[in-house]
């Protein structure tokens, strides 16, 4: 695609946060980490429970290992995830949020509306 058809990116989408869309994104920050909290806990106590089914009666009628797999995965995303929300919500609290890492410029709100564990802004990102 000829990029020069392309229109000029939108300057409000390369602007940093505003406090109350900071605000915003605190909380759902928070929601999320709450979520992802309850979600690990009973992937937790399935996978424990499946452990065990598997321990007492050797074949089930429970998921095979491919996925046992799957869901082991699916944990470590999650975890992960919830690693670096956390980590936002701690540069929130240290009033370091929305710096990005390598160039010290502020990360415009499209990126950190998109991707609120965001630590590059999309130019130090990309490279």
């Amino acid at each position: 695609m000829n990029t020069s058809t392309l229109p000029p990116p939108d300057p409000r989408n390369l602007e940093p946060p505003t406090i109350d869309q900071l605000i915003e994104l605190e909380v759902r920050i928070a929601d999320e980490i709450q979520l992802l909290k309850e979600e690990l806990n009973a992937a937790n106590a399935e996978l424990e429970e499946s452990t065990s089914t598997h321990a007492i009666g050797g074949s089930s009628r429970h998921a095979p290992e491919s996925l046992d797999e799957v869901s082991a995965t699916s944990m470590r995303l999650r975890e992960e995830r919830l690693h670096l929300l956390e980590a936002a919500l701690e540069s929130m609290d240290a009033g370091l949020y929305g710096e990005c890492e390598v160039c010290r410029e502020s990360i415009p709100w499209a990126r950190l509306d998109a991707q609120p564990e965001a630590l590059t802004c999309t130019r130090c990102g990309s490279v």
